[in-house]
């Protein structure tokens, strides 16, 4: 992040005998805490670095917020953003991200699950990606559980072969059992034969493996097996995950700024590279940890 901040103070010099403005939208896909959370950390850092007037209109830069409501359809929203012409786009979340490059316009994404299979040929979306790097997560966990060796992974290789093999290559420390299925009815039965033979399990986001149907079964086997549950989601620890991934949502709506920024500048999004959160959080389940008698190397909360 820091490196990239020049671009600030450096945007701010571009074109000097010459002022733009510029009309940026702000597409919300609901109402959630996390939302309106990068959406100010990204106004914040985005309009003081804009030009304050210019030659496209006599109103200064525009920054205007649009929330999909409930039931809304993507075509209309669509035709929305192309009635008004915005410079760009910023979306945040999937519905929005759908929409958006439904749309003829420039995007800048964040908050959106497994954001790059959404994206269309001939996209024009660059954005903030909602998975960080496994190799700095598993680094995170092996500082907190340094005797940690073995970990459990279920999945389907149709789904999450790729996720899994980053993670493999990432972590040469660790020895990955991996357990593929081609069906939900498979996760007990894959389950009931890493008994005995993993530290952690990991629960990935893969709708085969992970799924209302099948959650509960994750739970009962860290209980019953007195092994931590790692998910890539803080929505699991309330039901029963000891571990989980978190996002800081203001430091990631900087990133989308900067990456606003190199847009508005001139450079087309698909020639931008997604930007990976920079900051690595894993939240505990204290209670959890507590039951499965899980001791940590330094303190957690």
């Amino acid at each position: 992040m820091r490196q990239r901040l020049f671009l600030i103070l450096l945007f701010s010099f571009l074109l000097p005998g010459q002022a733009w403005s510029f009309e940026v939208l702000v597409l919300q896909s609901g109402e959630a805490p996390p939302y309106a959370r990068a959406a100010q950390a990204f106004s914040d850092l985005l309009l003081p670095a804009l030009p304050n007037q210019g030659v496209k209109s006599i109103a200064n830069n525009s920054l205007c917020t649009y929330t999909i409501a409930k039931g809304e359809k993507r075509a209309a929203v669509a035709r929305l953003i192309d009635e008004q012409l915005p410079d760009l786009v910023v979306a945040i979340g999937k519905k929005a991200l759908q929409a958006a490059v439904s749309s003829k316009r420039p995007v800048v994404y964040l908050l959106v699950p497994q954001a790059q299979a959404l994206l269309p040929a001939g996209h024009q979306a660059t954005g903030v990606l909602l998975e960080n790097s496994l190799g700095r997560e598993f680094a995170e966990i092996r500082r907190l559980l340094p005797h940690l060796k073995r970990v459990g992974v279920v999945y389907d290789p149709e789904r999450c072969e790729s996720l899994v093999s980053q993670a493999v290559a990432a972590q040469s420390e660790l020895t990955f059992i991996r357990r593929p299925i081609t069906s939900g009815k498979e996760v007990v039965g894959q389950l009931e034969g890493l008994k005995g033979e993993i530290d952690l399990l990991w629960m990935v986001p893969d709708l085969t493996a992970v799924s209302p149907q099948t959650e509960q079964s994750y739970y009962r086997f860290s209980l019953q097996e007195q092994i931590p549950l790692f998910s890539f989601s803080e929505i699991h620890l309330a039901h029963g995950a000891t571990l989980a991934t978190t996002f800081d949502w203001q430091e990631m709506g900087k990133q989308a700024a900067i990456l606003a920024l190199d847009v508005l500048s001139g450079t087309a999004p698909q020639d931008i590279p997604p930007l990976q959160p920079e900051k690595v959080r894993i939240r505990v389940n204290v209670k959890i940890a507590e039951k499965i008698n899980l001791q940590f190397a330094v303190p957690v909360k």
